[in-house]
């Protein structure tokens, strides 16, 4: 179908779009979501779920009703994502453009988020990101260098390829090893299951006992999106 014979609006509406810093106005979470387009409450229920927010909405007082100030500066970052994501997907469109819109968020929430939108229905999925992580799944993975395509294909002939984004992939996996290999030993802490499909392996943080619990919540939460691709980078052992 001819895109320029297609109305405007109807067009429109065939889009969901989701950026790394959209903006949030002052006004419920509720009003956020719908943007105006007097959507249902269930619609609203439903893509806040699917956006891993409903969680933390129904922790509010006013719960849907609670008040978003503008910019979303009495809300976290990965909150305000969520809501964003939710916005985008409300309308259940047909096309679905993910701009980094998850960077705020660590894996296993991104990963519960993408599992959600992959069962939402028939769409196209766009996503743009710096996580390897967030694209393997795609049917085609476009790698940009420099403003540049300078490789296609699945996440498999890609790593096969031994290319760019191959050298991408495992400096990664190698950076965190590295990081991870040099903290202090104590006692340990198994960090596993990270995987939505259960693929990562258990992999053992050794922790002095004097480590604060919040930087050791900070460094998993910092690296943990590279450490579950590390499954797929068997000759990097920690």
């Amino acid at each position: 179908r001819d895109i320029r014979t297609i109305d405007t609006n109807e067009l429109h509406s065939m889009f969901g779009v989701a950026l790394q810093n959209d903006f949030i106005f002052n006004g419920s979470v509720k009003e956020n979501i719908d943007f105006g387009r007097n959507l249902s409450f269930n619609e609203i229920k439903n893509a806040a779920r699917r956006a891993q927010a409903l969680g933390f909405i129904e922790e509010f007082p006013e719960g849907f009703e609670h008040e978003v100030t503008s910019k979303g500066t009495n809300i976290s970052g990965g909150q305000k994502q969520r809501l964003l994501i939710a916005r985008a997907i409300a309308a259940n469109p047909g096309i679905l453009i993910l701009d980094d819109s998850s960077s705020a968020l660590d894996f296993a929430t991104d990963a519960r988020l993408r599992s959600a939108i992959s069962e939402i229905g028939d769409k196209s999925v766009i996503i743009a990101s710096q996580r390897t992580s967030a694209v393997q799944n795609a049917d085609v993975i476009l790698v940009m260098r420099d403003g540049h395509i300078v490789e296609q294909g699945s996440h498999q002939e890609l790593l096969a390829k031994q290319g760019f984004y191959y050298n991408l992939y495992t400096v990664v996996c190698k950076e965190t090893i590295d990081i991870l290999c040099q903290l202090p030993v104590d006692y340990r802490f198994a960090l596993s299951n990270l995987s939505a499909d259960r693929k990562c392996p258990k992999f053992i943080y050794k922790i002095p006992k004097n480590f604060r619990v919040e930087k050791m919540k900070h460094l998993l939460r910092k690296y943990e999106a590279q450490a579950c691709d590390l499954y797929e980078a068997a000759a990097l052992p920690p």
